[in-house]
């Protein structure tokens, strides 16, 4: 049995490496790819123009609501393709794969009923800054800013304010 993969990225940076990151997976997959409007795709579609299909691009801040919106998307120009996936994997533009192809393949064949998720407790870390990431509000993150400065302000203020309120 032949798996068939989509694999849906997510990228900000460094094109040559989503080149090869596409290259290494490469076999029996189709690519959706999302590219972050705070960057140029230029350099993304010049060497990826064939091999993968891009999808709208977002305005991407962590935490945002727009990371929702780009894995819809995503998912979205997956599923209107109408070709049909076994499996649908969600990786980063900075990620490289562990296993080989074959590897890849031979496990969701041995594991068909399973679906991979990773998530973890940040309630409970020990890090501080992964903790502040849930405890504190996160403003203006679906903004497209052009004034970095007046961002930063805001940003900063809304802190503040939220740390007197009760």
């Amino acid at each position: 049995m032949t798996i068939r993969i989509a694999y849906i990225i997510s990228a900000y940076k460094d094109a040559t490496h989503l080149a090869r990151l596409i290259e290494a997976l490469g076999d029996n997959a189709d690519f959706y790819v999302h590219i972050d409007k705070k960057v140029s795709r230029k350099p993304f579609e010049k060497l990826l123009k064939d091999k993968v299909t891009f999808v709208k691009s977002w305005w991407i801040s962590w935490g945002g609501w727009n990371q929702v919106e780009y894995q819809k998307e995503l998912i979205g120009a997956v599923i209107n393709s109408g070709k049909p996936y076994d499996r649908i994997i969600c990786l980063s533009g900075q990620d490289y794969p562990l296993w080989s192809n074959e590897h890849i393949h031979r496990f969701f064949e041995e594991h068909p009923d399973s679906e991979i998720l990773m998530g973890m407790n940040l309630s409970i870390s020990s890090n501080v800054n992964q903790r502040s990431r849930i405890k504190n509000y996160h403003f203006f993150r679906d903004v497209e800013w052009r004034n970095l400065w007046l961002k930063n302000k805001l940003t900063v203020a809304s802190r503040i304010i939220m740390k007197i309120l009760p």
